[in-house]
């Protein structure tokens, strides 16, 4: 197929959510956020939109979280990545609600990871002290001569 206008942007009709995540790796003990836009009806019968947050684990579909969305279809979730070193598979779910079909994205991948650990310095030894004596010098220690005037009595 040919296009006449290169500035025309065609889009995806059947596409009614997208999702993203806010980074598509984070360390252990963090936070993975899931931002997207589902469709929902314009003007004055906007309303919010029940979205569900699901995890792949062991093949199935597990729920996460749900929430409901602003009225101009915006999400936003936050999930804590957990203390081990894996990927984690996501996938946004809307349900059919106020006439509008059911959606849901593709797969989102986010990867886990544990921060690399920087090898400390080892410290390295001090010399112990020998047991010869040290030199001590020979003769009488000086005393300190007084620097202030005199008082007259």
């Amino acid at each position: 197929m040919e296009w006449s206008h290169p500035e025309i942007v065609h889009v995806d009709r059947r596409l009614r959510i997208g999702a993203e995540p806010h980074r598509k790796q984070v360390r252990t003990g963090h936070r993975i956020w899931v931002r997207g836009a589902v469709k929902v009806r314009a003007g004055k019968q906007a309303r919010k939109r029940l979205v569900r947050l699901q995890e792949r684990i062991d093949g199935d579909w597990r729920p996460r979280a749900r929430k409901l969305t602003k009225r101009t279809g915006s999400y936003r979730f936050v999930v804590k990545a957990g203390q081990r070193e894996r990927v984690r598979v996501f996938r946004v779910v809307a349900p059919r609600s106020h006439g509008l079909r059911r959606a849901h994205t593709k797969p989102i991948r986010v990867r886990v990871v544990t921060p690399a650990v920087k090898p400390t310095p080892s410290p390295s030894p001090e010399p112990t002290p020998s047991s010869t004596p040290s030199p001590s010098p020979t003769g009488p220690t000086p005393t300190p001569e007084p620097t202030g005037s005199p008082t007259p009595a």
